[in-house]
């Protein structure tokens, strides 16, 4: 028996097209929402790959790659130093200012919320 449209559970979509469809591949990277900010962040344009500088970053930087991707429960010691923050939401509004604080087309809205930029970081790595 096939749920009713609107049912929980998967293979339902209620909520929005998450990276398929029209609203994902929109010609505007930076589409204004009532408040100002932006609606969705385009990681990679035929100008500028953010996704590489969110690569080059963690390769760069060690310590934070482990808080954000080791899993288990002790600490591992690191000769590499210390991390950037102390967790990971803290790291990822560090790669947010690394990559988005000089980004021409997101610089003045990465300015206005930061906030926003550091969730789409943070998606990014999921």
């Amino acid at each position: 028996m096939q749920p009713a449209h609107g049912a929980r559970g998967r293979g339902v979509t209620t909520r929005g097209t998450r990276g398929c469809g029209a609203a994902a591949t929109s010609a505007s990277a930076a589409s204004n929402t009532p408040t100002g900010g932006v609606s969705k962040i385009q990681w990679e344009t035929p100008n500028c790959n953010r996704t590489s500088a969110l690569v080059t970053y963690l390769s760069t930087h060690p310590a934070d790659r482990h808080i954000l991707f080791y899993e288990g429960k002790k600490s591992h010691p690191s000769d590499d130093g210390p991390p950037s923050g102390s967790d990971k939401g803290k790291i990822h509004a560090i790669i947010a200012k690394h990559i988005f604080e000089n980004d021409k087309m997101y610089q003045s809205m990465y300015a206005e919320d930061q906030t926003k930029f550091t969730q789409a970081v943070g998606n990014r790595l999921t």
